[in-house]
């Protein structure tokens, strides 16, 4: 009976002995909870950046299209005035250089007749 006992006795003080190393060795090399925190909320914090710069590239290039867009028909406007101020104020050789080969221009423009009403761009200034 002495025997069964110490067996008995051995195999609780082995059980006890195991789980105290097992939590002390998941303790040491396990990361910790406060370490996980915060490498989430880093992960958080640079997600959130990436997002906003993203949104500043695509409104950088939105008004950047935008901007390209005005300044090419600006360029349209200032042609047509300049063609009407050669027509009205007499043709020069270069416009008539210009009217008898179209095709060196480099930009094309309707026949229109610029008025001289004010533009969106006279009524912006």
């Amino acid at each position: 009976m002495e025997l069964e006992s110490s067996v008995w006795l051995f195999g609780f003080i082995a059980l006890f002995t195991g789980a105290i190393a097992g939590a002390l060795a998941f303790k040491l090399f396990s990361p910790s909870v406060k370490q996980a925190d915060q490498v989430k909320s880093e992960l958080e914090e640079a997600r959130a950046e990436l997002d906003n710069y993203k949104k500043g590239v695509s409104q950088h290039f939105d008004k950047t299209a935008e901007l390209v867009n005005d300044l090419a028909q600006n360029t349209v406007r200032v042609y047509k005035h300049l063609a009407e101020g050669a027509q009205t104020l007499g043709a020069s050789k270069s416009f008539d250089l210009i009217e008898q080969n179209p095709s060196s221009s480099a930009i094309e423009v309707d026949d229109e007749p610029v008025s001289s009403e004010t533009t969106d761009y006279d009524q912006e200034r």
